[in-house]
């Protein structure tokens, strides 16, 4: 039932006039600065952001925080991003203290705005990567609500996750499912959108790795079953044993460095 209120209130919200679109985005995020070309620019309490006007994950992020499952975890983390848009889920990250983070974005209008928006908040420690994850994703037209596949520059997942990160947030119309199990166990938290069957994706999924499902509702394009899915490795449990202080679902107050003391050991 939720996801079908989701995606009727997504629906009427890309049928709105503009100029109610952009009351709903004064009302819900904060003070519009200018607007114009089917874009907006709007100073919340998490910083000045420049989307389109359509851009519905600047909600998902910052209205509905859809994320906070991850908020325990990003404080000194290094953080990889996979759809990251115009940057929203990148500057939630960076103002929960993530120490580094890392965007891959193909669409290159939505790179620019990205890069544009961390540095005019103050962040200089990102790096974006204009490529599609795994080969297979899609170019979202908010204007109009539409998805088609993206057909251009392609980065392997080995290359990304290499780098080392410690949370990985991944929502890229397609790509979590070029995923392989090896992926998934060179990070230690991953919150994946799912677009699909569920039960097949969780067959990618390593054993030593749990699952929690966030959220759930259906795709704005396909009308496809859609899943926000918190995967972590099971022996973060022992962090239970080290003193720290669980939330609901996520770890409080938790820092990469004994993180990775934990999984260690």
């Amino acid at each position: 039932m939720f996801g079908l209120i989701a995606l009727v209130a997504y629906r009427f919200y890309l049928a709105l006039p503009g100029f109610v679109k952009l009351l709903l985005v004064s009302l819900l995020l904060g003070v519009i600065v200018f607007r114009g070309g089917g874009f907006v620019g709007c100073r919340s309490r998490w910083g000045f952001l420049v989307f389109p006007l359509g851009y519905a994950s600047v909600f998902k992020v910052f209205v509905f925080r859809a994320y906070s499952i991850l908020s325990g975890f990003l404080g000194g983390s290094r953080f990889l991003d996979v759809g990251a848009g115009v940057g929203d889920s990148c500057l939630y990250a960076l103002r929960l203290g993530a120490s580094r983070v890392v965007a891959v974005e193909p669409d290159p209008v939505m790179a620019r705005l990205l890069r544009f928006n961390l540095l005019v908040n103050g962040f200089r420690g990102f790096s974006v990567v204009e490529a599609c994850a795994g080969g297979l994703c899609a170019f979202v037209d908010w204007a109009r609500g539409r998805v088609w596949r993206f057909r251009g520059s392609a980065v392997r997942w080995e290359y990304l996750l290499q780098q080392g990160f410690d949370v990985v947030k991944v929502d890229c119309e397609g790509c979590e499912w070029t995923l392989e199990g090896k992926h998934i166990s060179m990070a230690p938290v991953w919150l994946i959108e799912v677009t699909g069957s569920l039960e097949r994706f969780l067959l990618r999924v390593p054993s030593e790795y749990k699952v929690e499902v966030v959220s759930r509702g259906l795709d704005s394009d396909s009308l496809r079953p859609t899943y926000i899915v918190l995967v972590y490795n099971r022996r973060l449990r022992h962090l239970e044993s080290k003193g720290f202080r669980w939330g609901s679902m996520w770890i409080q107050g938790l820092q990469r460095s004994s993180l990775r003391r934990a999984l260690g050991s």
